[in-house]
Parts: C-alpha cells; sequence; structure tokens
C-alpha cells in the first residue's frame, strides 16, 4: 500500500449524486467520507506510521480530527505530521481577486484562515498583496462571500455531477513538489485539529513553524 512512504495526500471519498433534487450537503459528504478516512487511517497507521499525512476529503474540519483520533488509538500520532489541506480556499481567494483587480493571479497573496467549510473561511483581503484601494467595503464582502461558497459555485455549475476535481489536481500537486517530497521548506495553509487554519513553514520532517494564525 504506501510501505516506506513519506508524504501521503489522502484525497480518497465519494462524490454524491443529488438526493430529491437537492445538491449535496456537508452531512452527506461526512456520512460517507469519515467511514474512508478512518479505514484508510488505520492502514497508515499500520504500514506507514511515519507518514506525513495531508487529509484533502471533505468535511476537512470533521475528517482531520478523525484522522487523528485514529493515530491516536494506534499510538502513531504526530501533530506535526497530520494536515488537513485548505490551499483550495487560497486558491479561490486569490483567483477572485485577482479577476476582480485585474492582477495576474500568479502576482496575488490572500491570506486565509478560519476553517474549510462555508462562513468558517475567512479570506483577510485586507492584508492581500497587491493591495488595491479600489475596492468599496461591498466588493470585499461580495468576495468573502464568493470564497465561502466557491465550492457550492462549482458543484452547481456541475449541476450536482462533480466538484472541485482540476483546482484540486493543481493543489495537491503543488503540495507535493514543492513540499516535503523535495525536501525544501514551503508554505501551505492546513487545518489542523481542532480546525483552525494556520500556514506553516513547511519541512520534510512535518510543520516547523507557525507563520499565520493560531
Amino acid at each position: 500500500m504506501c510501505i516506506g512512504y513519506d508524504p501521503l495526500i489522502h484525497r480518497f471519498g465519494l462524490v454524491i449524486p443529488p438526493r430529491s433534487g437537492r445538491f449535496l450537503m456537508w452531512s452527506d459528504l461526512f456520512n460517507t467520507n469519515a467511514d474512508i478516512v478512518k479505514s484508510l487511517c488505520a492502514a497508515v497507521a499500520k504500514y506507514c506510521p511515519d507518514a506525513l499525512v495531508n487529509v484533502i476529503s471533505n468535511p476537512v474540519n470533521s475528517t482531520v480530527p478523525i484522522a487523528a483520533e485514529v493515530f491516536k488509538k494506534a499510538g502513531t500520532f504526530d501533530e506535526n505530521k497530520l494536515f488537513g489541506v485548505t490551499t483550495l480556499d487560497v486558491v479561490r481567494a486569490k483567483t477572485f481577486y485577482a479577476a476582480k483587480t485585474n492582477v495576474p493571479v500568479a502576482e496575488v497573496n490572500v491570506p486565509v484562515v478560519g476553517g474549510h467549510a462555508g462562513i468558517t473561511i475567512l479570506p483577510l483581503f485586507s492584508q492581500t498583496t497587491p493591495k488595491s484601494n479600489n475596492l468599496s467595503d461591498e466588493d470585499i464582502q461580495a468576495l468573502t462571500k464568493r470564497t465561502q461558497d466557491g465550492g457550492t459555485e462549482v458543484v452547481q455549475a456541475k449541476a450536482g455531477k462533480g466538484s472541485a476535481t482540476l483546482s484540486m489536481a493543481d493543489l495537491i500537486s503543488n503540495l507535493v513538489g514543492l513540499g516535503p517530497l523535495s525536501g525544501r521548506i514551503c508554505f501551505f495553509d492546513y487545518v489542523c485539529p481542532p480546525s483552525s487554519t494556520r500556514r506553516y513553514v513547511f519541512g520534510p520532517m512535518g510543520s516547523m513553524n507557525v507563520i499565520l494564525g493560531s
């Protein structure tokens, strides 16, 4: 399975079709993905207990604590090696801000704190670089809400038949390419138990220092 492998990206989970005419809810994801996360993390604890585990399976606010409890029960828990990746919120905030301000997205940096579900996602547009003086309070509120509802927007665009697969693949590619596999220090945003997004200096042995968040 993953014997001897260091970084492990946990993206497994099911895409559940709409039920009775409604779109997918977080509770639907939890009821399905919680057991998947639990079983896979049990296997990780057994076969590669020293792996850096990055959980992207939603709802991340809930699946990361489940993973933590599995590792604690197995005696392999290390808070510096378990992460819930919320970088997708940063990708969305940067993209929406860049489009609104006509700035190349590659030049934009938007800190995002909080959690990874709805109003728990808090993009700090007041700390964005490059800073724009042309955005009104209404613009900031609209950008914040769109960032918070970004996942729902994608699901609705796909008529409930899929989620943000391409942007998810892009952030996973960046995570693996720049992070522990290369052994270089880099910056990413995570949700760590009990659900607080932080920006870390990230090295080959896991998180090394908190840069943003608490």
